[in-house]
């Protein structure tokens, strides 16, 4: 990640609460956009899609918290919902094994044998990307921390 992004990262982690939390949020949307559309097809519509659900999901409870109708609840759920995702991505940068003998046909050899290659292992994210999509979600989580500290404490007082 540049230090463009961690500059605005770090912007986005300051007091304004809900309006920083929502626009974290748009811009982990933004930067999953492209690597979603290129995930394998085996997982594009498992995966890919329980992904951008998640992210959609928090985008509209960063809306619930901004217009100030929310409880801690609210909060939590936000909180799960990330959680949820860093394992999604945890799944998505694992590499999954292929089976042997796919479909593919293989060039012949001079001898009419196919040659036997042993099958790729199937990564949806690369480790960069989901180094950054880490720092997104880290900054994420720290603003809604933060949040959880002001609002307890607004509600002590």
């Amino acid at each position: 990640m540049n230090s463009i992004e961690n500059e605005k990262l770090q912007q986005m982690n300051t007091s304004n609460g809900g309006y920083r939390l929502k626009e974290a949020v748009k811009a982990m949307i933004k930067y999953a956009k492209p690597i979603l559309r290129e995930f394998p097809r085996e997982e594009k519509y498992g995966l890919a899609k329980r992904i951008k659900d998640t992210m959609y999901d928090m985008q509209h409870l960063c809306n619930e918290i901004q217009t100030k109708y929310y409880k801690k609840d609210t909060l939590r759920e936000l909180d799960t919902l990330l959680l949820d995702l860093r394992d999604y991505l945890d799944e998505a940068a694992t590499p999954i094994p292929r089976k042997q003998g796919s479909k593919k046909k293989h060039k012949q050899q001079g001898d009419g044998q196919t040659p036997e290659l042993p099958p790729q292992p199937l990564v949806c994210i690369s480790m960069h990307q989901y180094e950054t999509w880490s720092k997104h979600t880290k900054a994420i989580g720290g603003m809604i921390g933060n949040y959880k500290k002001y609002v307890e404490g607004k509600q002590t007082k």
